[in-house]
């Protein structure tokens, strides 16, 4: 289902929401420098060696001044879709707790819910001001969301308007064998390309001799497994929200986004970070509340989260999920699958938040709407939490989720 932000009109449940390129080079005459460089990545660690690894090669450095056809002064930027100066592109060029909206920086607006905001920003109910983003998704591509600003993901260092990128630094060669391998060995990018449309990144470098694991790989103790980030962590955990992000842990091939959504007479607020004071349990969490509008269809509401971006992902090797919960109402737990399964167990509400421990086997029931009758684990596509009333308005925060 997709996210939709819908006008708050209902306030009961308010209080229990807060919100928590390339390198490039140009000719010193030439008016327009290039993008933002971005560092030639490291090559793969090598095995063997004894103590010779090769180091990244460095970013490449590329011109930022004359950018997109326009060429700034003092604090103005470029707006590279008109080719024009303007105070403002996004919040993060704005200083202070300051907001762009329609291309100058203003003081935020005070809000208490999704309809309070404008121009494309959103409500932190946590601070009361509109922001230009609460979590990545907000953001466009190549963006990430810090600090309620979308800012670009990391890049290399970008250069004075017009000059070409410098080579990138040329990573060591790997040791003899029988020793312990380099890491992040290989050259680093090369030298910038040529004027106006700016050079490219340099090209990571190769490995060691003997081959080895990659930049983001690690080596983790016990029955840790590691990540796609490079980070360490218990295989069974879907969601810790040790990272406090919208995006479940990737391991064993797990990858899905935390989303939010109800029926067309609810509103509905959704976040990720702090539920809120009103809340006993005030760790990060994915937390949705809603309520009805008065008009159109209020029936349902959901939040929920794929494990494998939609298609399907095997449980079989598991007997259940555990789930830390805090609810102030009754709750379905929703197992969906790709052939069109829809089981569910039954839980709160909660004391504060709860951990809950259901079996595949005999807490989940097939739901009157659903396809099959029986629960196939290896066609598992998401889980979900459904509210089992919402006319009076619902909330909910999910803070971990464990298969057993």
């Amino acid at each position: 289902m997709n996210l939709r932000a819908k006008s708050w009109c209902w306030v009961g449940l308010m209080a229990l929401a807060a919100g928590c390129s390339s390198g490039g080079s140009g000719d010193d005459d030439d008016d327009s420098g290039g993008e933002s460089g971005a560092g030639g990545s490291g090559g793969s660690s090598a095995s063997g060696g004894t103590d010779n690894g090769g180091t990244s090669g460095s970013s490449g450095k590329g011109g930022s001044g004359a950018t997109g056809g326009c060429e700034c002064t003092g604090l103005d930027v470029c707006d590279t879709s008109t080719g024009t100066c303007v105070e403002c592109v996004r919040s993060g060029d704005c200083t202070g707790t300051d907001v762009c909206i329609d291309q100058t920086c203003v003081s935020p607006d005070s809000c208490s819910g999704p309809s309070d905001c404008t121009g494309g920003l959103y409500c932190d109910v946590g601070a009361a001001a509109c922001v230009e983003c609460l979590m990545d998704s907000h953001c466009g591509v190549g963006e990430t969301c810090a600090q309620s600003s979308c800012v670009p993901e990391d890049t290399g260092t970008g250069g004075t308007s017009g000059t070409g990128g410098t080579d990138s630094g040329t990573g060591g060669t790997a040791g003899a064998e029988d020793g312990t391998g380099g890491t992040n060995g290989g050259t680093g990018g090369s030298t910038g390309g040529t004027g106006a449309d700016g050079g490219t990144s340099g090209t990571g470098g190769t490995g060691g001799s003997n081959g080895g694991t990659g930049g983001n790989e690690c080596t983790c103790s016990g029955s840790e497994e590691c990540t796609v980030q490079g980070d360490c962590v218990d295989p069974d955990t879907i969601e810790d929200f040790a990272e406090c992000d919208d995006t479940i842990i990737q391991v064993r091939g797990r990858s899905g986004t935390w989303y939010a959504d109800g029926d067309t007479g609810i509103n509905v607020m959704f976040g990720i970070g702090n539920p809120g004071s009103a809340w006993s349990d005030n760790s990060c969490a994915a937390w949705t509340v809603g309520g009805p509008t008065g008009s159109g269809s209020a029936t349902w509401g959901v939040m929920g989260v794929d494990l494998n971006e939609g298609s399907a992902y095997d449980l079989s090797d598991y007997s259940g999920i555990s789930v830390r919960v805090e609810t102030g109402a009754g709750l379905g737990v929703n197992i969906t699958t790709t052939d069109g399964g829809n089981f569910q167990a039954q839980i709160g509400p909660t004391t504060g938040s709860q951990t809950f421990n259901l079996s595949f086997g005999s807490d989940f029931h097939a739901r009157p709407d659903s396809a099959v009758s029986n629960m196939n684990l290896a066609k598992i596509k998401g889980i979900q939490f459904t509210p089992d009333s919402v006319a009076e308005g619902y909330g909910l925060a999910v803070h971990a989720l464990f298969l057993n």
